[in-house]
């Protein structure tokens, strides 16, 4: 959710200051410094892996995150449907209050 000219990578740890748990990103997420940085602010986050690395996760664990992006993705399509919002490579500025809502609230769902 960054400028389309920002690495989203180099703006994850502004957005996430002050928050903790789970952070489900996608592969372009995959740098373990990146991961490393966020442990420290009690963030775990967690991506699917490439293809040609093993995952020593759990099955079910990796299918249940694919699940929950599948889902944060179907709603910010559909939202941006709904509300007319042009689809860029990022999500825009004035959608962006929603999508964290929505986002949030399909996570904590999903646990229930």
């Amino acid at each position: 959710m960054a400028l389309r000219l920002v690495d989203e990578c180099d703006v994850v740890q502004d957005m996430t200051d002050g928050i903790s748990g789970l952070l489900i990103g996608d592969k372009g997420y995959i740098r373990p410094l990146l991961t490393e940085e966020l442990k420290w602010q009690d963030i775990d986050l967690q991506t699917p892996l490439r293809k040609n690395r093993n995952d020593s996760r759990p099955k079910a664990f990796v299918k249940q995150l694919l699940s929950i992006r599948r889902l944060v993705e179907t709603v910010i399509g559909q939202l941006s449907e709904r509300f007319h919002i042009e689809k860029h490579e990022s999500v825009t500025f004035g959608i962006l209050p929603i999508v964290l809502f929505v986002s949030c609230l399909l996570i904590l769902l999903a646990y229930f």
